[in-house]
């Protein structure tokens, strides 16, 4: 279609082929994107879009790139991939949740297309089956909301950074519970996200590893007072569960809190196999 594979030139939200292009195929290719590709996109994504910018891209695993590293469209509201030839192993395209989530295969024959809004976090990895090698052409279409947005190369995250945080914010928070083993309620993980985040809204592996590093220096005193809290709580019921265990006719309250400390859970609170625990600290500590 774009013969060198170079970029559309956007002029005032017309995208025009630059480059050696055959002007015929071109005129077919817009027609198709307009008849078929931008009703789709205006009903589903957004009334006002508007085709801005195209190019084709061409994948050739052992001679040029095979690969295109996860990333989001942040040059456009709304993209269309269309398939136009297929590697070996398939289009290559995947999509993930996170960075550090796996990738997910996209299925997508020949002809048909994927499109999705700036959000989505994708890439290309093409292979061949045999050393002959073989190649993968897409025809991408970046749409814009208006013509102005269009013609002034918006990149969306500049206004949308919280609503990219807020997509990743549900996984980042389940991974910082886990590595710290502690409550960790949206508004907290929200905080540090917002601090680590890039300008687009996302973060590194690097940066998720410093983000959760943060959240626990934060959390920590906070954690602390709780976890005191609850063995405070459950502090009189332990020692007298302890004191009838061990058949004495009662545990000090000094003594059972240094018990609790020593295998409580971050709560402060003790299950059955950390409750015997505690009676063995107390047992090993009488005189």
């Amino acid at each position: 279609l774009l013969r060198d594979g170079r970029d559309a030139r956007v002029i005032e939200g017309v995208y025009e082929p630059e480059g050696n292009a055959d002007t015929a195929v071109w005129e077919s290719v817009r027609r198709r994107v307009e008849d078929c590709v931008t009703p789709f996109v205006r009903k589903h994504f957004c009334r006002r879009c508007v085709p801005c910018t195209s190019l084709v891209r061409r994948y050739r695993p052992g001679a040029e790139r095979s690969r295109l590293p996860p990333h989001r469209d942040v040059q456009a509201a709304v993209t269309a991939v269309v398939e136009l030839q297929s590697a070996d192993s398939g289009p290559g395209l995947y999509v993930l949740e996170t960075l550090h989530s796996t990738p997910r295969p996209a299925s997508l024959d020949v002809g048909a297309a994927a499109v999705h809004n700036f959000e989505l976090l994708h890439g290309v990895n093409a292979s061949c089956d045999e050393a002959g090698g073989c190649a993968r052409y897409s025809l991408v279409v970046w749409f814009q909301i208006g013509d102005v947005a269009c013609a002034a190369g918006h990149r969306w995250p500049g206004e949308a950074r919280a609503a990219m945080i807020e997509k990743a914010l549900p996984a980042f928070a389940r991974d910082a519970r886990k590595r710290l083993s502690a409550a960790v309620d949206d508004a907290a993980a929200r905080r540090v996200m917002e601090r680590f985040a890039s300008r687009e809204g996302w973060l590194t592996k690097e940066d998720w590893a410093a983000a959760i590093e943060a959240l626990g220096r934060t959390l920590a005193p906070k954690a602390k007072a709780a976890r005191s809290a609850g063995i405070e709580e459950g502090l009189d019921r332990f020692a007298h569960a302890a004191a009838r265990a061990l058949k004495r006719e009662a545990i000090g309250r000094s003594a059972a809190r240094r018990a609790m400390a020593a295998h409580a859970d971050a709560a402060g609170r003790l299950d059955e196999r950390t409750f015997y625990a505690a009676l063995k600290t107390l047992f090993d500590s009488e005189p």
